[in-house]
C-alpha cells in the first residue's frame, strides 16, 4: 500500500515541532491543539451562515459543518482539511521528518524556496474549479526542465493560495508555492528564472499594475528548524489585499488577515476536496514507515 503524508508516524524525540521547538506554540505557523480547536469554531460558525452569504454553497456548506461537528463532538480528528484541528495533526508526522532529516543532512545546505508562477491566479468565482494535482504536475515539469528534479538533493513545496479582495472582478486569488530545498537542487532552481512562467514581468491579466518582485525567491542557510519547515505546511489561506503606492504601483499588504466571507467558505469547501498529499509536491522524499528516506 502506498504510504501517504498524513499517515506518517511522528518523530521521536528531539524531532517533535509540537514539544521540543523551545516555544510555547509548538507548530509556529500552525497552531496548538488548543488554538486549531478554537479556529475550528470560528470556521464552524461561518459554515453555519453560508446561507446568508452564499445560498448556493450553503448546502455543501451545512454537509461540511455537520460532519466537523460529529468528529469534534466526539473527541475525534475532523477528517477534512478544511479541519484545522486535522491539518494540525496531518502535518505533524512529515514536519518531524524533514526536520530531522534536514538536521541530518544538513541546515547550512538547505534553502527556503517561494516559487510564484504566473499561472496561478484565479478569480473569485473560478477557484473552485481549481485542481492543485493539475498545478503540481505542471510544477513538475518546469522542474524538470530546468533540470531541478534531476539534480542530486531532495525538495518539498506546499501550494498556498492566498486572497486579495481588491484585485479582479470580486477578489482574486493569487498561489505560489513555498519549500524546503536541500542539494545541489538549490543551484539548479536558478534556471527557472529563464523560463517564461518564471520571468518577473507582471503580464497575466490579473496581476497587471502589481509591483514586480523575484518569481523565484530562495533563501539558504536554514537556521532556527522547524520553523521555515512548518511555512511549507502553513494550512490556511491569508487576505493580504493589494493598494496603490505614491507611484500607482500595487502593492500587496505586509499584515495577513483572515479571508473575509463568503470567500473562506470557498476555500473551506475546496480544502474538503483534498487530501494533503495532492497540495504538497515530492521531490527525492521517499516516505518509508520510519519517515523519509532522503536522496544523498
Amino acid at each position: 500500500m502506498r504510504l501517504k503524508l498524513a499517515d506518517m508516524r511522528r518523530a521521536k524525540r528531539p524531532f517533535r515541532p509540537d514539544l521540543d521547538t523551545g516555544d510555547a506554540k509548538g507548530l509556529i505557523v500552525g497552531r496548538t491543539s488548543k488554538m486549531a480547536h478554537r479556529e475550528d469554531r470560528v470556521r464552524l460558525k461561518a459554515l453555519r451562515e453560508a446561507h446568508l452569504h452564499c445560498p448556493e454553497l450553503a448546502a455543501a456548506a451545512m454537509d461540511l459543518h455537520d460532519r466537523i461537528a460529529r468528529a469534534v463532538a466526539s473527541g475525534e480528528i475532523p477528517n477534512s482539511l478544511a479541519s484545522a484541528l486535522y491539518w494540525r495533526e496531518a502535518c505533524m508526522g512529515p514536519v518531524g521528518h524533514v526536520w530531522k532529516g534536514a538536521e541530518e543532512y544538513g541546515a547550512e545546505r538547505t534553502a527556503l524556496v517561494t516559487l510564484r508562477p504566473r499561472d496561478l491566479l484565479w478569480e473569485a468565482e473560478d477557484f473552485m474549479g481549481v485542481n492543485p494535482i493539475v498545478l503540481k504536475a505542471r510544477l513538475r515539469n518546469s522542474l524538470d526542465r530546468a533540470g531541478v528534479t534531476g539534480a542530486p538533493g531532495w525538495m518539498l513545496m506546499g501550494f498556498d493560495p492566498e486572497f486579495d479582495s481588491n484585485r479582479g472582478r470580486a477578489g482574486v486569488w493569487d498561489g505560489h508555492w513555498h519549500g524546503i530545498v536541500g542539494g545541489e537542487k538549490i543551484e539548479a532552481l536558478e534556471a527557472l528564472r529563464g523560463r517564461r512562467a518564471f520571468k518577473n514581468a507582471r503580464v497575466h491579466p490579473l496581476e497587471r499594475g502589481m509591483k514586480e518582485q523575484p518569481r523565484v525567491h530562495v533563501v539558504e542557510g536554514l537556521v532556527n528548524l522547524p520553523h521555515p519547515i512548518c511555512y511549507c505546511f502553513k494550512g490556511w489561506a491569508c487576505h493580504r489585499p493589494s493598494w496603490p503606492n505614491a507611484e500607482g504601483v500595487l502593492v500587496r499588504s505586509k499584515r495577513k488577515g483572515r479571508v473575509p466571507t463568503p470567500n473562506l467558505i470557498q476555500w473551506m469547501l475546496w480544502m474538503d476536496m483534498w487530501a494533503l498529499d495532492d497540495l504538497v509536491l515530492r521531490n527525492g522524499l521517499l516516505i518509508t514507515r520510519n519517515g523519509f528516506l532522503m536522496s544523498p
